[in-house]
């Protein structure tokens, strides 16, 4: 069994400003588990994905590619596909 407390999730800058990601799991094999804290207005530009990505808003709203998402709103994205994720307000998203 894997455990990760809240309290001992270390944050770090996602190299976007306004965005920080806390590892919760990875596997080493391209699949991970984090959370995404971003700043309203921030934006994680158009960028592709080698494998599948799973959004879950636990916080806030964000937009993907002109869907909007909001609390409890979820969004799975295929390898290869293409999308950029801006925060509408402050937001918490799990990846």
């Amino acid at each position: 069994m894997h455990v990760t407390r809240a309290a001992e999730r270390p944050f770090h800058d996602a190299g976007v400003p306004g965005i920080e990601r806390g590892r919760i799991w990875g596997s080493g094999h391209g699949v991970a588990v984090e959370f995404c804290r971003m700043k309203a207005g921030a934006v994680y530009g158009r960028h592709p994905h080698r494998h599948w990505e799973q959004m879950f808003v636990v916080e806030g709203r964000i937009d993907v590619d002109g869907t909007e998402l909001g609390r409890g709103d979820y969004a799975f994205t295929e390898p290869g596909e293409w999308h950029e994720v801006t925060a509408l307000e402050d937001c918490v998203v799990l990846l």
